[in-house]
């Protein structure tokens, strides 16, 4: 169903064939009769809910897929590139997120870089797919020169098994970019364009100065260059003026003669690109320019200090262009803080770290007003002034100037905030957290550098309110919940009276996040808010005193009985520790000091889901007990609850709380899936599948419905198809076992794998 839709990545170095992969894998997929989809090389300005409506309208108005008589919606495959979402992971989950809200099942595909951040690693719903390098052996080289040969061949162009051998000597070296200018050669060498005592570099530069001899097409050429080696085609309307033809028309001229230069023309519906083949190509047009110094300072680039300040100096210079405030090229503009003048080297961007004050100056340079309507926008250059400003290490400067740059991220976050949310934009849970972020990171560099301690204060209690407001928004979220913790640590730090409170409540929020199904990539960092959050209590004076006849005391025995010999940074998730020791734990915590205590209740109830996972009754005791305790009862509790409701023959009850948490669902997101031992309704054994006996009902929502009898004749929706039928057949009588997605129970055939 809708609830399995997954976001498979590819992890691509730049010019690996990320693209040429992607595009066989659309049209492999389309041939086994898969709706499919490819993105064009523009910008994707589509929304999740205008897609949900296409998908809608292609399942309901186009051919059904008939399969024995039986009608079925069939997956669509979406195939995004790199350059659609780079630097957007949390935007592209929300357009998944959309679709999937919709019942339309999907499975979306698209490249990143060789990093792929945190955001994809530590969610459930990115798979990755393969890797993609431009690694080549010499055996592979022959082989794929006699494979080629069998098409040259005819055409008297083949190559001898030695002309192979020195034509990879010559261009594979052992160096990142040298290893790549196999593949860009290649296509050169087989048409006798280059020799093999040319570099790729002097053959690209030699056409461009032969055969463009006028400033605008050159700055043209350049600014091509320059956008192709972020991977993003370059639209006309960036394209300098020109007082005789207009440059776009000279370049397709000139097309044919600048072979080498791999220029492409891209189309959209309207909008029109130009683009270079490969990103390396504008990297060699580039380095070629730099040595030509007389061409250089003739363009105005004479200040260039390298080859890659040569690069920015054009990407600067194409920012600054009041033709990106355009409601047509917002994308365009967004994407250079997104991810073009992006610095972050922790997450593979430190291209640019060299001169990274010239390019917050070249983003505060962009047009004004972009920089004061996009979130996007304000959002992404606030990361980087974060980023910056909390690697001491990487970039070095005044204490002074740390707190500048952490002020104007906070600032740019506030504006971000006071701006309406649009489909796709920016949402208020992202720039909360990453506001929480900054100004923790602003009272840590205030309290460095000698601020008086009520500037310290005021920056830590705004933190403290971001991180409430994210944290309220979505407290499944794992980002915003470590943040939360890091907040709860600060103020248990600062207050004895809640210590113990507060470590508690961090221990259940690391706990619950290491037994996510992808909570590998945060172990390390999970790990650190234990080991505080055990040292906070340690040291807390409510833990000291040692009377487990007090909350704090009762707490304290509990934890230390969790974690009896063995150490407390291992960064084991509670599911790896002793079964002894969660026993004793859950015992201690089960005092009737504790009943009232959120925490501990909550603490309790996870231990019972490891030693005690069909112990159905005892969970759903202590999640009601949990009910309406704020924040604290989480969105994926509560839709745990409901599953549970159904198990124990509450089933009025579940769907109540079903209806109100699709509402839910609809209002905002939520990361929530449903656990592995409550997928199925299960005999009261525990042990099996429960069979239950349902009839259709007559449905005006489009859907079908059938009364379960066993549920005191709840309505669950079913896939016909599933069940033999073309369509709903008010009256028939089903016999199935049932499934619990996100949205409620679903009705499964008896033939459904039990998985």
């Amino acid at each position: 169903g809708a609830e399995e839709n997954r976001i498979f990545y590819v992890a691509a170095e730049d010019g690996a064939g990320a693209t040429t992969f992607l595009r066989d894998f659309a049209w492999r997929a389309a041939a086994e009769g898969y709706p499919t989809l490819v993105a064009g090389r523009g910008p994707v300005t589509v929304t999740g809910l205008e897609m949900s409506g296409f998908l809608t309208r292609l399942v309901t108005g186009g051919r059904d897929d008939i399969d024995g008589g039986r009608l079925y919606e069939t997956p669509c495959v979406m195939v995004f590139d790199q350059n659609h979402w780079a630097g957007r992971e949390p935007e592209l989950l929300s357009f998944v997120r959309e679709i999937t809200r919709s019942g339309r099942r999907v499975c979306v595909l698209t490249a990143t870089g060789p990093y792929v951040g945190l955001q994809i690693l530590a969610e459930r719903s990115f798979i990755e797919l393969t890797t993609l390098s431009h690694q080549v052996m010499p055996g592979q080289a022959l082989s794929l020169g006699q494979h080629l040969n069998r098409f040259l061949a005819p055409h008297g162009t083949d190559r001898s098994e030695q002309e192979w051998q020195s034509f990879f000597a010559a261009s594979s070296v052992a160096t990142g970019q040298g290893v790549a200018a196999f593949w860009i050669v290649l296509s050169f060498w087989l048409q006798r364009q280059v020799d093999l005592g040319e570099t790729v570099q002097a053959r690209v530069y030699r056409q461009f100065t032969t055969h463009v001899h006028d400033d605008a097409m050159r700055l043209a050429l350049l600014r091509i260059a320059a956008f192709s080696t972020v991977g993003e085609p370059l639209p006309d309307e960036l394209l300098p003026d020109s007082t005789t033809w207009p440059v776009s028309d000279c370049i397709e001229d000139k097309r044919k003669e600048l072979g080498v230069l791999g220029l492409v023309r891209v189309r959209g519906e309207v909008e029109r690109y130009w683009a270079m083949a490969h990103n390396l190509l504008g990297r060699y047009l580039i380095n070629g320019l730099f040595y030509d110094h007389a061409t250089r300072e003739g363009l105005g680039f004479g200040d260039a200090a390298n080859p890659e300040h040569l690069r920015f100096l054009l990407l600067k210079e194409l920012a600054a262009l009041p033709t990106l405030q355009s409601a047509r090229l917002r994308e365009v503009a967004d994407t250079f803080a997104v991810s073009i003048f992006k610095v972050d080297p922790d997450h593979g961007h430190a291209t640019l770290t060299p001169f990274w004050r010239e390019v917050l100056d070249a983003l505060d340079g962009m047009p004004r007003a972009l920089r004061t309507t996009s979130r996007t926008f304000l959002h992404h250059c606030s990361i980087s002034r974060r980023r910056i400003a909390s690697d001491p290490d990487t970039f070095v400067m005044s204490d002074g100037e740390r707190v500048e740059l952490l002020r104007r991220a906070t600032d740019d976050l506030r504006a971000a905030l006071r701006l309406d949310g649009v489909p796709g934009a920016e949402t208020d849970i992202n720039l909360y957290n990453s506001l929480a972020h900054a100004l923790h990171d602003l009272a840590e560099a205030e309290a460095a550098a000698g601020f008086d301690q009520s500037v310290v204060a005021a920056s830590r209690a705004e933190a403290q309110e971001a991180t409430r407001r994210a944290y309220a928004l979505n407290p499944d979220n794992s980002f915003v919940v470590e943040t939360h913790a890091r907040a709860l640590l600060a103020e248990g730090a600062a207050n004895d009276a809640v210590a113990v409170q507060r470590a508690l409540e961090v221990l259940n929020l690391a706990y619950g996040l290491m037994e996510r199904p992808a909570s590998e990539p945060r172990r390390n960092a999970l790990s650190r808010l234990a080991e505080r959050a055990f040292d906070l209590l340690m040291s807390g004076g409510g833990a000291r005193d040692g009377d487990p006849d007090t909350e704090a005391g009762a707490i304290a025995f509990a934890l230390a009985a969790l974690s009896g010999g063995m150490s407390r940074s291992n960064g084991r998730p509670l599911s790896e520790l002793s079964s002894d020791n969660r026993s004793a734990a859950a015992a201690l915590l089960a005092a009737p000091v504790l009943a009232g205590n959120v925490q501990a209740v909550k603490l309790r109830y996870m231990l019972t889901v490891i030693d005690a996972p069909f112990n159905f009754d005892t969970q759903i005791g202590l999640l009601e007990a949990l009910h309406g305790s704020g924040p604290a009862f989480t969105p994926q509790m509560e839709l745990e609850l409901g599953v549970l409701m159904f198990q124990v023959d509450r089933s009025h009850e579940g769907d109540r709380l079903f209806k109100r948490l699709r509402s839910l669902w609809r209002r905002g997101e939520h990361y929530v899936e449903v656990p592995t031992r409550l997928h199925w309704l299960l005999t009261a054994a525990r042990s099996e599948r429960r069979q239950v006996r349902a009839r259709v009902v007559s449905s005006s929502e489009g859907r079908a419905f059938a009364r379960v009898a066993e549920f005191r004749d709840v309505e669950v929706p079913f896939r016909p198809a599933e069940f033999g039928q073309a369509r709903p057949v008010p009256g028939a009588a089903l016999t199935a076992f049932v499934s619990f997605g996100h949205n409620g129970p679903l009705l499964r055939p008896l033939t459904a794998a039990w998985r």
